[in-house]
């Protein structure tokens, strides 16, 4: 019989070894789930609760009760889903005309009320609420309230709320279509302790996190010898300032004829970072495939100036997105640690070009998270998107070639103008 019991005993302890790996296998899996798991509000954790510091919410998208000032003067208090109005709230114009009701796609949905100076309480005029605003956003509904049935004298805005209310936050309405440095200027706000000023942060980013970009400046460095040193890395827009070098201009003068550009189309972060390849599509350096970091070592330069990201949101997700761009910078610095390497923002689209994962959207929440990751690693942020896109965060239609995201003259002249204002030292 002694010698069946032994190997009953060794497959008894087999399986009992099996289930004690089954049983930790499963315990690391929802383990990792629990770790990875965003809050249920889109916080990475954190739940927004009305009332309180919004410290740790204020570099991620807004979700809750939150009052929001505009910087044309009107005021949203009221739930916010994904920085989107939705839910139930109230919107009060500059001119003291208010909507309270409900809210969806960033709009008044019809399910409210308008409230005039007068104190006058009508439903919705159908000809005049605000309408055509975009899907994700919040931003005013549109510029001009619905008029009041006689024109009300002057009044104040709404009463601010409590002072337990959270944080306000303040969004740039609009990038004007000419002017819209001067405007950049007029509306500037004050960066706290610094004795700088920065523009006013775009649609769905927090003014507390605006505060790590590039700050303005009403002088300019010297434009030619400025942009001489600095290397631009990037994708097929990026290599608009080598195309156009000729025609792109600042008060009269060919100021990038001398630019380095290092550019690929359909170039990407994961591209950068790929092994050199038969299938890859890195740039020609001497007749031959060469690694960025590896040209960039070999120019002679002060700046790196990097633009990638369009061609990589469509399949990336936003946190591999940072990591991979921070791999890259890495690499670039051990090979030229003399030089300031720069993240510049990836470029919106025209709106009606959007598609399912690669939007504005998306875009916007990439640039955030950039300029967190430049924060984080005192690495200079420029936001040169502000110069060419309107206040939903698109690329306007005129200053797109292709009625996508490439660029006709007059916009690189715009982001040269945008650059020459937030320079580095």
């Amino acid at each position: 019989m002694a010698p069946k019991q032994e190997p009953n005993r060794i497959y008894a302890n087999l399986f009992n070894i099996v289930k004690i790996c089954a049983a930790l296998a499963v315990f690391a899996v929802v383990l990792a789930i629990y770790v990875r798991a965003p809050g249920k509000n889109g916080g990475e954790g954190a739940v927004p609760v009305p009332g309180a510091a919004v410290t740790e919410l204020s570099e991620k998208l807004l979700n809750g009760r939150y009052k929001q000032v505009y910087y044309n003067g009107d005021v949203y208090i009221g739930d916010f889903i994904d920085s989107v109005r939705s839910g139930q709230g109230t919107y009060t114009w500059a001119n003291g005309v208010a909507y309270t009701g409900e809210f969806s796609g960033g709009e008044p949905n019809g399910n409210g009320s308008y409230i005039y100076p007068d104190g006058t309480t009508k439903p919705p005029p159908p000809t005049n609420a605000p309408t055509e605003a975009p899907s994700e956003a919040a931003s005013p509904p549109t510029t001009e309230s619905p008029p009041p049935e006689t024109d009300p004298p002057p009044t104040e805005t709404a009463a601010l709320p409590p002072s337990t209310d959270p944080p306000t936050s303040a969004y740039f309405p609009e990038t004007p279509k000419s002017g819209f440095m001067q405007l950049m200027f007029e509306q500037a706000v004050d960066v706290p302790g610094s004795g700088k000023k920065i523009e006013p942060p775009p649609l769905g980013r927090s003014l507390e996190m605006q505060y790590g970009a590039v700050p303005l400046s009403e002088a300019v460095p010297e434009p030619y010898g400025y942009f001489r040193d600095i290397i631009f890395l990037g994708d097929s827009v990026t290599l608009g300032f080598d195309m156009y070098k000729g025609k792109i201009k600042f008060g009269g003068e060919t100021v990038l004829r001398d630019a380095n550009v290092i550019s690929v189309g359909s170039y990407g972060i994961n591209n950068a970072l790929r092994e050199i390849t038969a299938d890859s599509i890195h740039p020609f350096w001497g007749g031959k495939q060469t690694r960025p970091e590896d040209i960039i070592a070999q120019k002679d330069a002060k700046y790196v100036f990097i633009c990638l990201g369009l061609n990589d949101l469509g399949y990336t997700e936003i946190e591999d997105f940072a990591h991979l761009y921070l791999l890259l910078i890495d690499r670039i610095k051990e090979k030229s640690p003399g030089k300031t390497v720069v993240i510049m923002s990836v470029t919106p689209l025209v709106r009606a070009s959007q598609k399912t994962k690669l939007n504005n959207d998306a875009i916007a929440r990439a640039n955030n998270a950039l300029l967190v990751l430049a924060r984080e690693r005192s690495i200079p942020f420029i936001d040169y998107g502000a110069a060419i896109r309107d206040s939903q965060n698109n690329l306007y239609d005129e200053l797109s070639s292709d009625a996508y995201c490439h660029l006709t003259v007059t916009a690189y002249d715009r982001i040269v103008e945008y650059l020459l204002h937030h320079p580095l030292p």
